[in-house]
């Protein structure tokens, strides 16, 4: 007789064992899951939150749904489990350390390799205190924990926590078999081959498929996982006959069990595709990538319905080796199959930006929606943020203890917001631009450039440029140079020096083509009877002055092009033009006194010419445009965010900063390399060692306003007016309105380079805060040629109204008087 003590419990535990080892396929699994959820809220109001079996059964069907490759159900589930148990059972339970593992597991498959760490060294010493390390929960846990660290190349780490592992399995199971034993062999396995111990790995991955084989069985996910790893050992060994035979296998387990849309399953299909590429089988390889692509591209779309920025940006980077190996065979293909660029270009269009894309949707749906309750959320958001930036830039954030509390209550929110704007957003919208659209806005004579840099092998960062015409049947992709050799060029000395940006750009009389040659030579047969480029750059190629590529004596690629940078080509053809019939409002900065309560003039000196550069800009406006000028004390960082969000253009002619990963680099006080008769921006920043040494490049980025030395020399910022915005900052600025922000300041370019995302930094703060347009700075500004420029620049924008026309005028004006030091610094981008 059944004990009816929790019928309910009992049926759906019931139900989820039989799912998890019987479904047949994916859309069972899918329906059940349905069936679950829909019954689950009912349940939820019968039973007491506190009751153990209920979390039990909360957890298995969190399991379920992370099984499906459901994560945000599966997340949200585990918590409610976790919580529960903590309430029930306290911290020292062996069931409160099975929610951790399980949390941590799916933290994992999300990427989120830190978090997941955290909570499998909880799980261990929950259990050890609790049940001890003669078990198989400790032993299952410390092979999740070694295969963490297997994944992320720690094998120093990885293997003693292995080897434990497996002893404590010998010792309980003897000869006996079981499914986490097999699995912990399968893991152990795939260390040896990527280690190169390819006997060893044999050895033991038949060992392991031989018990995963009986329990649980040949028709169970892991048994495909099993196969496959055997498969790539296979491949690696030269055995492709055997290896093709294991991946068609393990695709059909993995169809049949997970369904068509399921990780794993991408994982077979992209496996067997890098397959035939190794082959030489390009016909098979082609369709298999294709399908691959799509199917993580579906994944994305589903997880980013939930993820925050972090998040989502951990997760990408478990999706970077699969993208990096289309855009290899994509290389390879397109002389017999040109349409497969077509697919590549559209990768680059979805992928390029796509944190910052997501979060812009994100925040403009929720801003623009009727939702008082979203709104709220999204206020109480900014709010918790301002907290964390404060507690940073003050330095109290390691001795403040909700520090972490802070942090985990504005992950939960921005999460919150994501799943509740999703309805609101036009993310979706956006991701579907095909590369045609682009063709489709190109005039005779124009070309798009798309760049992307991706891992071609294990030894080569490869740059290549994907050209788009007005007349092209397909887009072009055309390898530019391997990452070192730009590097070679750029990373010599600091970028803070008149001779070394002469070095690479040259002179008017001394030509240094080596840039040419590198990065743009290559494209030119590509670009005949071209005369205007969009160029959207990707990594490296951001600390580039595309304007200024030296193309022989006295002559600058400026010269042969109209050069419009975007962050994206999906931009191409977007209207440039400012609208001065309705006196747009401008905000001018600049003159700044930094500072007001000592005499003290370090770090930050005035800068006496950037009061003449915002009158000239007045006086170039006032006629057409509602103007005000904020300088002296008065220009402070509240005086700033007070303007900005009205301001249709922002002007800031200030001192700037920005600092490398510390991670990176060991000199991290900026070199003064100044020319005697000139007066720079940069101050000396050896102050700012919470900037200099902050793992987040948005803090190690930022503009500096009134007051400034006030605080850095020990005074208490007045009503937290220090003086700094930073990047960080910026981002919580409602500047929607806003079509042009100008950062007439030293390095306000540059930023952490970041994957497909491009700078972390100043000008990725902006866009994300909602400006159209920014005008920013590669290298330290010259303060008398400055002001020459922004007047040339903004006299010439009331006469065109037309941004890009305007500025790159200015351009062509400046360098027929000046080497490219003195202009070509400045970059105008979308």
């Amino acid at each position: 007789m059944i004990n009816m003590k929790y019928p309910i419990t009992f049926l759906l535990s019931l139900l989820i064992h039989i799912c998890a080892f019987s479904q047949s396929t994916g859309v069972g699994l899918q329906l059940f899951g349905e069936w679950q959820g829909a019954r689950f809220s009912n349940y939820e109001q019968r039973v007491a939150i506190q009751d153990t079996a209920y979390a039990s059964t909360v957890n298995r069907l969190a399991s379920l749904y992370r099984s499906m490759g459901s994560y945000e159900k599966a997340e949200i589930l585990y918590w409610q489990a976790l919580n529960i148990r903590e309430r029930s059972l306290g911290k020292k339970h062996p069931d409160y350390a099975v929610s951790l593992n399980n949390l941590a597991l799916l933290y994992k498959d999300m990427g989120n390799y830190r978090q997941a760490e955290g909570l499998y060294l909880e799980a261990i010493e929950v259990i050890k205190n609790t049940s001890g390390t003669s078990n198989l929960s400790y032993a299952t846990t410390l092979n999740n924990l070694a295969t963490l660290y297997r994944d992320n190349q720690n094998y120093k780490e990885a293997e003693p926590i292995y080897m434990e592992a497996l002893t404590i399995f010998l010792n309980i199971l003897g000869d006996k078999k079981h499914a986490s034993h097999g699995i912990t062999l399968n893991n152990v396995a795939v260390m040896f081959r990527f280690t190169g111990n390819y006997t060893a790995a044999e050895s033991l991955q038949n060992r392991a498929i031989e018990i995963i084989r009986e329990v649980p069985g040949e028709d169970h996910p892991s048994y495909a996982t099993a196969i496959n790893n055997l498969a790539l050992l296979h491949q690696d060994t030269g055995n492709c006959s055997t290896a093709e035979e294991l991946f068609g296998e393990a695709l059909a387990i993995r169809k049949r069990l997970l369904g068509q849309n399921h990780p794993s399953y991408a994982n077979s299909v992209g496996n067997l595709a890098d397959f035939y590429h190794h082959i030489g089988n390009h016909d098979k390889a082609d369709s298999l990538y294709r399908i691959a692509n799509d199917i993580l591209f579906f994944n994305i779309n589903q997880q980013f319905g939930f993820m925050s920025e972090k998040e989502k940006e951990l997760y990408l980077k478990t999706l970077t080796n699969r993208f990096d190996a289309f855009n290899s065979f994509s290389l390879e293909r397109q002389n017999t199959n040109p349409s497969i660029v077509g697919k590549t270009y559209n990768n680059i269009l979805k992928n390029k930006g796509l944190l910052l894309k997501s979060g812009t949707a994100m925040r403009n749906a929720t801003l623009s929606s009727d939702n008082e309750e979203l709104i709220e959320y999204y206020k109480n958001w900014v709010q918790v943020k301002q907290q964390i930036t404060h507690l940073t830039v003050s330095g109290m954030a390691e001795k403040d203890p909700n520090f972490s509390e802070l942090q985990k209550q504005a992950n939960e929110l921005e999460k919150k917001l994501v799943r509740h704007s999703t309805e609101f957003s036009d993310l979706e919208e956006l991701l579907n631009i095909d590369w045609r659209y682009v063709k489709s806005k190109l005039n005779p004579g124009e070309a798009a450039i798309e760049f992307t840099h991706f891992q071609h092998n294990p030894d080569s960062m490869l740059y290549c440029a994907l050209i788009i015409k007005h007349d092209s049947d397909y887009p072009v992709m055309v390898p530019v140079f391997e990452e070192n050799e730009l590097e070679r060029i750029l990373m010599k000395r600091s970028m803070n020096n008149f001779d070394y940006i002469n070095s690479i750009y040259g002179r008017h009389t001394i030509p240094n083509r080596r840039l040419h040659e590198l990065a743009w030579q290559p494209l030119e047969k590509h670009l005949k009877d071209v005369k205007a480029v969009y160029i959207s750059p990707s990594g490296l190629l951001h600390k580039i002055s595309f304007a200024a590529i030296n193309t022989g004596k006295n002559k600058y690629l400026l010269d042969d092009y109209n050069i419009r940078m975007l962050s994206t080509t999906a931009k191409t053809g977007v209207s440039t033009k400012l609208d001065f019939s309705d006196k747009p409002t401008v905000a001018l900065f600049g003159g700044i006194q930094y500072s007001i309560d000592s005499d003290s003039d370090k770090p930050w000196a005035y800068l006496k010419g950037t009061l003449t550069e915002t009158e000239t800009i007045k006086n170039e406006l006032k006629n057409i445009a509602d103007v005000k000028i904020v300088s002296n004390t008065k220009a402070t960082v509240s005086k700033f965010k007070e303007l900005a969000t009205a301001a249709e253009i922002l002007h800031i002619a200030t001192h700037g900063f920005f600092f490398p990963d510390p991670d990176k680099t060991k000199d991290i006080i900026a070199r003064k390399e100044l020319h005697d008769e000139i007066d720079f921006r940069g101050g000396d920043p050896g102050v700012m060692n919470r900037f200099i040494n902050n793992n987040d490049p948005l803090m190690r980025s930022g503009l500096v306003f009134a007051g400034v030395n006030d605080y850095w020399n020990g005074k208490k910022a007045v009503n937290d007016d220090d003086g700094v915005l930073t990047a960080l900052e910026v981002i919580n600025i409602d500047l929607r309105n806003n079509k042009l922000v100008v950062m007439s300041a030293c390095e306000s370019g540059l930023g952490d380079i970041v994957g497909s995302e491009g700078v972390y930094g100043l000008q990725r703060a902006f866009k994300m805060a909602g400006t159209d347009h920014l005008i920013i700075s590669l290298w330290q500004i010259p303060d008398k040629e400055t002001a020459e420029f922004m007047k040339t620049f903004y006299g010439l924008l009331t006469e065109e109204n037309d941004l890009y026309k305007a500025f790159s005028q200015t351009q062509k004006t400046m360098r027929m008087k000046y080497d490219p030091f003195f202009w070509a610094g400045f970059v105008l981008t979308k």
